[in-house]
């Protein structure tokens, strides 16, 4: 994967990169470069709303891969929906402890981005979901983490619990 490369290099030369086109998600503006390694503060302000209720965009990019047209469905279990992902709300991902996130997401893409950065995504769909709904369970689950030891993750917790003035 040729292009590969070059948009990795594109995206570490300017972070916005991938936020500017994020409603155009192709091979050169992947989602999941977004959602893992280029997601910082500077840009998630234009681009939080438009991830809406995603928290890794791996799904998103498989979609839309212009490299995918060669691809075979794969019979290996490896492949396969994973148990404890499938079917589960937000509010309820966003209560995994650390050792929950391992176990759950052992041998797969998921786990890369670390318990923390998924908390981080987590909270900004949670923000986008306040903003949309309200709900006082969403609402909950976001002022469960305010005070979580990452800035990071309090960081993304403040502004998803500031989205529910954007209603």
């Amino acid at each position: 994967m040729a292009g590969t490369g070059k948009m990795l290099a594109k995206v570490s030369a300017s972070r916005e990169v991938a936020c500017v086109h994020l409603k155009n998600t192709s091979a050169q503006t992947c989602q999941r470069l977004m959602l893992t390694i280029a997601c910082c503060s500077c840009c998630r302000r234009r681009c939080s709303p438009m991830l809406a209720n995603r928290i890794y965009g791996c799904d998103d990019c498989q979609l839309v891969c212009p490299w995918n047209k060669y691809a075979q469905p794969s019979q290996l279990p490896d492949f396969d929906a994973r148990a404890g992902l499938t079917g589960q709300q937000l509010v309820h991902l966003f209560a995994w402890d650390e050792a929950t996130f391992l176990r759950l997401t052992e041998g797969g893409p998921i786990r890369r981005i670390g318990h923390e950065r998924w908390l981080r995504n987590i909270a900004v769909a949670l923000g986008n979901a306040l903003r949309a709904t309200g709900d006082a369970g969403v609402r909950a689950a976001l002022q469960s983490r305010a005070e979580h030891e990452s800035a990071l993750v309090r960081e993304h917790v403040a502004w998803a619990l500031a989205q529910e003035k954007f209603e």
